[in-house]
């Protein structure tokens, strides 16, 4: 796609449809533990409630590239890189009062290994660094653990997880 620009840019609402495939797609491509999973048709509208009430709140940044074919008046979101701030308790030896916690990392499969990924965590980090979080901090698959060291993130030992679930999964929706 050689008239086709990728722009990266912070997330409005309007952009819910696409990261609501796009959360999807990645399901889809996984493949859900059990086999199973809600058709679009139905998780989208109850994806972009929840999105447009995370940006709403101020505590989620959520950072898309956009693919632009002006000649053809196209435009369309090809990948993303969601952002939620933790408050940290506030130290007297320490200025940054927030941690940046990375999550849902995808590009589009027909877009990748063209550093569309690269260039949506590089404006994410940015962010970070500009808005003053201590850290970032994510949870890598195996497969994307370089992709990260290349963005400057390191292995840390200190995470401790305690799962709620007996099967370790997720919660039932509410």
């Amino acid at each position: 796609e050689e008239s086709a620009e990728i722009a990266i840019r912070l997330a409005t609402p309007d952009d819910g449809d696409d990261l609501a495939r796009m959360r999807w797609d990645f399901t889809a491509e996984d493949g859900p533990p059990d086999g199973k999973f809600e058709p679009l048709e139905s998780f989208g509208p109850s994806f972009v409630r929840t999105f447009r009430g995370y940006l709403a709140s101020g505590r989620w940044r959520i950072w898309v590239a956009e693919r632009r074919n002006e000649q053809h008046d196209e435009r369309s979101v090809i990948g993303c890189v969601w952002v939620q701030w933790v408050d940290r308790v506030p130290r007297p030896t320490h200025r940054a009062h927030s941690l940046g916690y990375v999550t849902n990392v995808y590009v589009a499969p027909a877009w990748r290994n063209r550093g569309v990924g690269g260039r949506l965590l590089e404006a994410a980090v940015e962010d970070g660094r500009r808005i003053g979080h201590a850290l970032m901090f994510l949870w890598p698959t195996e497969e994307s653990v370089d992709f990260y060291r290349r963005a400057g993130f390191e292995r840390s030992d200190e995470l401790m997880e305690h799962s709620l679930f007996a099967d370790g999964g997720e919660a039932a929706p509410t």
